[in-house]
């Protein structure tokens, strides 16, 4: 006999409620539970996917769900910009991506001096082939403008990204903290909007893959890095 159980996905941060059919101790399917009052019966394709997981032999999403792939072909059939922007009139050079850093959780670990001892601020990583371009070496003060705001960083060499493509730690450079960017770090949420370019749904804002442009900070000379 088929019980539908009520539960939340655990995918994300959002918890979505869900509604699990199970018979016999195993999940048959999840859907979103209209009766939640936050989710409202919403799950994205991922969480509705969920269930292949559970019995993936290697306890993995299955990557054929027919959902996703019908997302990626059309995510194949959308036109491709010139740059880093969305639209045809935007100019952008770069896509920024947002991770987290070790030894810090969001906005947890930056007040302990240990921590800090290896790390007091959040570098603006950047392909060296980029950097080369723009002119700018380690520990140079970048500024990263995304069209609905700007910030100053201190940019650091890595192989690990493309060269369109520049990638900023969350959880630093709190704007009620006066000391240097280089005490504090660079607060990446002065390049996202919070009215456009959000999930219609959960109302999350579009926090990686945001379209910007950097360029070296006129007038400051190579500063010192002893963090790099």
């Amino acid at each position: 006999m088929t019980e539908t159980k009520k539960s939340f996905c655990r995918f994300c941060h959002v918890f979505c409620g869900v509604e699990v059919d199970v018979e016999e101790g195993r999940v048959l399917a999840v859907r979103g539970d209209p009766d939640n009052a936050v989710s409202q019966g919403y799950t994205c394709r991922k969480g509705r996917a969920e269930v292949e997981g559970i019995y993936h032999p290697d306890r993995k999403m299955a990557a054929g769900q027919p959902e996703l792939v019908a997302e990626l072909r059309a995510l194949r059939a959308e036109p491709v910009m010139d740059g880093g922007g969305y639209e045809p009139e935007e100019d952008f050079a770069f896509r920024m991506i947002t991770y987290r850093m070790k030894g810090a959780y969001c906005t947890q670990g930056q007040n302990l001096p240990a921590l800090r001892k290896k790390r007091s601020f959040n570098p603006v990583l950047m392909n060296l082939r980029a950097m080369q371009s723009l002119g700018v070496e380690d520990g140079d003060i970048v500024v990263v403008d995304s069209g609905f705001g700007s910030l100053e960083g201190i940019v650091e060499a890595t192989e690990d990204l493309a060269p369109g493509v520049v990638a900023l730690a969350h959880g630093w450079g709190d704007p009620s903290d006066d000391r240097d960017i280089r005490e504090k770090g660079s607060n990446v949420q002065r390049l996202i909007p919070e009215d456009q370019r959000y999930d219609p749904v959960t109302g999350l804002a579009l926090q990686s893959a945001v379209p910007v442009n950097v360029s070296p900070r006129s007038g400051v000379p190579p500063a010192s890095h002893p963090n790099g």
